[in-house]
């Protein structure tokens, strides 16, 4: 009895939720470094590029989200089952997932054609248009990767494996900071392509990404363990529940991408100026969520598992914990943001854009400041987002997603084009926002219908 109590305080330790963060918190970190880098060097070669890569990055974003939240559900269903102590259903539901990625894959890229309509159709500058599409094209391939690596990486993290898709994603990223660098800028011989430089090296990063998460799938413990190797046909049975779960967890997950891409699409009529300066805001706020949706990563995995054991106790405790992490983390990136964000912001000047860069310093400054008063409730949401999904409340975030996303983009709309209000009064909404989901998440995870859910 001593031994089992002292196993389930170490489930829930701190200990144990850094040792799952951690390396998932290094993955967004590589991942922030990353794209910082990508932005640093489009802004350095060419402003309109650097521009035209904001909304095409998020709308190609908001095409892929759906099909990645589907995949995204593997490592909830592979926690759950880890906990369950059934090794073979784990296995088993990352090929499904791999089955779904490659046939969603296929549906995203034959999309091109008309889905690149949009920035047209949106009325963006006609000359950042051309510049969107090629960019666009190759982050619908990038994407399409994602979604089969994700399926893998679902695995790996369902099984308390978090150091693989670490090793996968560093590994990825330096490959595309790297490519990106030769291919933005004309290196080696190369001809300087620009933002279709960047699409190219984010691609190959993935690739990078997808073939070192295969080698270890089909590596001899993972044989041993799990049959990796053996369990890859057809399972109706979790299809079903991948399916059940998966979807509307998959449309929550493409409503919060695609509000965000409705928003920046919006934010696109405000003018070049207007998304340089969101682009850079953005770019420095990634610092503060992108290693909290590590620590949410790591925190569904832990109250995924004890579900799966049925040890529902467990999840509040660790879930206060979690919390307790992020408000630190937060704190620290609040003195940077209030403290000294105008050096935050040189790192983008460039002889390119000197003659403008102080106008749009000034606008970020302004952003970024505002900013360092809502991440804690910003990862108060994200965080509550994961766990619910792991513990299958998806038809609940699905719902409150699309009333939050509606309302947010609705508002917006009505700020820019009726009231001809600024990125200030945008900023203020986002925090309006937050604020609310996070409270909705709150007092629907203390109801405890997730208690009731069952989901293998």
């Amino acid at each position: 009895m001593d031994d089992k109590i002292n196993k389930s305080k170490h489930r829930t330790s701190f200990k144990n939720l850094l040792v799952l963060a951690f390396p998932v918190i290094l993955s967004m970190l590589s991942l922030n470094v990353m794209q910082f880098f990508d932005r640093i060097f489009l802004a350095r070669f060419d402003m309109k590029h650097f521009a035209a890569s904001f909304p095409a990055g998020i709308i190609s974003f908001t095409f892929v989200s759906i099909f990645l939240g589907i995949a995204f559900y593997v490592k909830d269903m592979v926690s759950q089952f880890y906990g369950a102590k059934k090794n073979q259903e784990c296995a088993a539901s990352s090929w499904q997932g791999i089955y779904f990625s490659i046939f969603t894959g296929i549906i995203i890229i034959a999309s091109y054609p008309l889905s690149s309509k949009i920035f047209v159709l949106a009325g963006h500058d006609p000359a950042l248009v051309p510049l969107e599409k090629n960019y666009f094209f190759w982050m619908l391939i990038s994407g399409s990767i994602t979604i089969l690596a994700q399926a893998l990486i679902g695995f790996f993290y369902g099984t308390s494996n978090t150091k693989v898709s670490m090793i996968a994603n560093v590994f990825a990223n330096i490959s595309n900071i790297f490519f990106n660098w030769v291919l933005i800028f004309g290196k080696f011989g190369f001809p300087a392509l620009g933002i279709t430089g960047a699409g190219i090296g984010t691609t190959i990063g993935q690739v990078v990404c997808l073939l070192i998460l295969l080698s270890v799938f089909f590596s001899k413990k993972y044989k041993n363990k799990f049959n990796t190797h053996t369990l890859f046909k057809i399972n109706f049975k979790i299809i079903e529940k991948l399916i059940y779960f998966g979807i509307p967890s998959g449309i929550a997950y493409f409503l919060d991408v695609g509000q965000w891409g409705l928003f920046i699409m919006l934010l696109g009529k405000l003018g070049e100026k207007a998304l340089a300066a969101a682009n850079m805001s953005i770019a420095l706020e990634s610092i503060s969520f992108l290693p909290i949706i590590g620590l949410a990563a790591g925190t569904s995995i832990i109250t995924g598992q004890e579900k799966g054991t049925g040890k529902l106790h467990n999840i509040k405790k660790i879930l206060l914990k979690s919390f307790f992490i992020a408000f630190l983390y937060d704190i620290l990136i609040l003195v940077f943001f209030v403290g000294i964000p105008g050096f935050l912001i040189l790192i983008f000047k460039s002889d390119q854009n000197a003659l403008y860069f102080n106008d749009i310093k000034n606008i970020t400054t302004i952003l970024i400041r505002i900013t360092g008063f809502w991440l804690f409730m910003d990862a108060v949401r994200i965080i509550l987002t994961h766990v619910l999904r792991s513990l299958g409340d998806a038809y609940f975030l699905m719902i409150v997603t699309l009333m939050g996303g509606a309302s947010l983009t609705i508002s917006e709309y009505i700020i820019i084009n009726y009231f001809n209000m600024g990125l200030k009064a945008l900023w203020f909404l986002i925090i309006s926002y937050t604020f609310i989901m996070s409270i909705t998440l709150l007092t629907r995870f203390l109801s405890g219908k997730w208690e009731t859910i069952k989901v293998i």
